[in-house]
């Protein structure tokens, strides 16, 4: 698993990358312009899209618990398949239906 645990993503453009099975707990992607990236089973626990518009992102089987969303662009469907426990979503509500 690669690790970029912490790393800071904010407003970067990021398009075509594939961070499937890596681990990005806490990462930053506030503000971030995410295009065709591939976030397939990672560990995104504690991560921030606050403000960040996602297209084309494949989050399928990510670990979402924690994750903020709030104010970010994205399709709520991409986020049906991942574990969004405890996360904040785009209209700031969090997420307490997958919490087992």
């Amino acid at each position: 698993m690669r690790s970029f645990a912490g790393g800071n993503f904010s407003n970067a453009l990021v398009r075509d990358v594939s961070f499937a099975q890596s681990d990005l707990v806490v990462s930053v992607f506030d503000g971030a312009r995410l295009e065709g990236v591939n976030f397939r089973e990672a560990n995104l626990v504690g991560a921030s899209f606050s403000g960040a518009t996602l297209k084309d992102v494949d989050l399928t089987g990510a670990d979402l618990r924690g994750a903020r969303f709030d104010g970010a662009a994205i399709d709520l469907q991409t986020l049906e398949t991942a574990d969004t426990c405890m996360t904040t979503m785009p209209n700031e509500i969090m997420n307490n239906e997958d919490c087992g």
